[in-house]
């Protein structure tokens, strides 16, 4: 999933809140959890789906990090995404309606 994709859940009272891939990534480490399921909403229409968010072992991580880092600036949400995995699933939607590329 790219970097430009938002994605978000909704509160208790409905309302939207964009998911901080850093906050998570961070918590995630700091908690030891490997794997988590949400239920999210992704792109502008927000179609609901579910993501599977996995953390990589602390090498694949710095290896990719050194890979991106070849002349480029990297965002705070670049650097995050590159500690994660993220797999959409249980998807009614292509790929380009919530501005994801495929490889």
């Amino acid at each position: 999933m790219g970097v430009n994709v938002n994605v978000y859940e909704k509160d208790l009272d409905n309302k939207w809140i964009k998911i901080d891939f850093g906050k998570l990534h961070k918590e995630m480490r700091r908690k030891n959890i490997v794997r988590k399921i949400k239920t999210v909403y992704v792109g502008r229409q927000k179609f609901k789906t579910t993501i599977v968010i996995e953390i990589l072992p602390e090498r694949e991580y710095e290896a990719r990090s050194r890979k991106n880092k070849k002349g480029q600036n990297l965002s705070d949400k670049q650097k995050a995404q590159n500690g994660l995995n993220i797999y959409i699933t249980n998807t009614d939607f292509k790929a380009d309606e919530i501005g994801c590329y495929i490889q």
